[in-house]
């Protein structure tokens, strides 16, 4: 008997499946399209660098400030409280200036007592040279005196001898008359040697007094210098650069008040980072600009130490600076540390490096189409840095940092 087969429907593809694969393969064509698709950007949101040939100057940068070569710190004679100042930091001071006044109670009375005890003194002085004028004018008399009976006893004699020589005086009378007069001379020579002794002790007493004066002057002039002392004045003329007091301030001995740097001799201070520092030798040339003006100077100092990723660099002024110059002042230096011959040079994009190599966008010569080219990149010359690769003089390279664009994808770059 023969068994019928049932023949099975064939599946019919819903039009709604049809247009889902349509709408896929169109959106794959087009993301296609897209990621071949040319990146582009705008001539004003970029940073572009012109090739340059030539001889290129090595520089550091670096900042820092003007300092004066000749400081000098005031600090208080002794505890005081500060009464007035009368000088501002950044003015100029002349020598013996008043920069503030102090004030000590206590110092102030033994000035008093120092110049009472020297008065006393120059007293005493003066006495003494009064009492020794007294007692050798008493003694110049008794020597007058004795002169005096001398004169007459020789006279007596004189007139005694004629008469003992005739029997009219008896020789016992001459002989005292002759007593008499050597009693004299020997009171004479007596009083003599003593105004002599008195002179020379009258001398030493005037020399004692006179070093007790000199010991109370030598006293009362160091505590009246300290005294003066509290009178703050400037010590030569220069900037004052920092006041540390103010009024009402308690001072003790030796605490700093202020700080003059002199005006004339400067320096300059800077700063440069330290993997620039190799770079930089003694007796390199400096150009400076405090904003104004600009001026040369040359290496003096490089300090052996690392403070902050920086080395501190000290430079002297080549000629006199000019008169706008003043200590603490802000300066930018560019050290010119040596000169590269005949190179091809560009501004140094920001994600540059010495000695690497580094991908940028070179325009064509329209300038509209930029393609990603590998280029060498040399030595830096402040904000220069050399270049070697596929290039020429003249052409263009963008220095902006365009990383994120850089891939297979993006290898040309439209530019508008």
């Amino acid at each position: 008997m023969d068994i019928k087969k049932e023949r099975k429907p064939k599946k019919v593809i819903s039009n709604k499946v049809v247009i889902t694969c349509s709408l896929m393969a169109v959106f794959l064509v087009l993301l296609i399209l897209t990621l071949n698709k040319n990146a582009s950007v705008a001539r004003a949101d970029i940073l572009v660098s012109k090739v340059m040939q030539g001889d290129l100057e090595i520089t550091v940068k670096g900042s820092g400030n003007l300092r004066s070569e000749s400081v000098r710190f005031i600090s208080a004679p002794s505890s005081a409280v500060v009464k007035e100042v009368l000088v501002k930091p950044g003015e100029e001071v002349k020598v013996g200036q008043v920069i503030a006044s102090l004030e000590n109670l206590e110092l102030a009375q033994e000035v008093e007592n120092a110049e009472w005890v020297l008065s006393q003194a120059k007293a005493n002085y003066r006495k003494t040279g009064v009492n020794n004028k007294m007692a050798m004018l008493e003694l110049l008399d008794s020597v007058a005196e004795a002169k005096s009976k001398i004169r007459f006893a020789k006279m007596e004699l004189e007139a005694t001898e004629l008469l003992a020589s005739k029997g009219i005086v008896s020789k016992i009378s001459y002989e005292k008359l002759k007593e008499n007069l050597k009693q004299q001379r020997r009171t004479l020579e007596f009083l003599e040697g003593k105004q002599q002794i008195l002179s020379e002790a009258h001398d030493e007493l005037l020399s004692i007094a006179n070093d007790e004066v000199v010991q109370r002057e030598n006293e009362y002039k160091s505590i009246k210098g300290r005294f003066e002392q509290l009178t703050v004045r400037a010590q030569f003329e220069g900037i004052l650069q920092s006041l540390s007091v103010e009024p009402g301030q308690s001072l003790s001995l030796g605490q700093k008040i202020a700080l003059i740097g002199s005006s004339n001799e400067l320096i300059s201070v800077i700063k440069i980072p330290q993997n620039q520092a190799q770079k930089v030798s003694l007796g390199d040339v400096a150009q400076l600009t405090n904003g104004r003006d600009e001026f040369t100077g040359k290496v003096a100092r490089i300090a052996p130490v690392v403070t902050d990723n920086s080395v501190e660099i000290e430079i002297n002024f080549e000629d006199t600076p000019p008169s706008s110059v003043r200590p603490q002042q802000s300066v930018d230096a560019s050290i010119i540390t040596g000169t590269l011959k005949n190179v091809m040079y560009i501004t140094r994009p920001t994600i540059s490096r010495e000695n690497s190599t580094l991908s940028l966008y070179k325009l064509n010569s329209q300038g509209d189409i930029a393609t990603l080219t590998p280029f060498r990149m040399g030595s830096t010359a402040g904000n220069k840095i050399v270049i070697s690769g596929d290039i020429k003089q003249g052409q263009e390279v963008v220095i902006s940092d365009l990383s994120q664009l850089a891939s297979k994808q993006n290898e040309e770059l439209k530019i508008y």
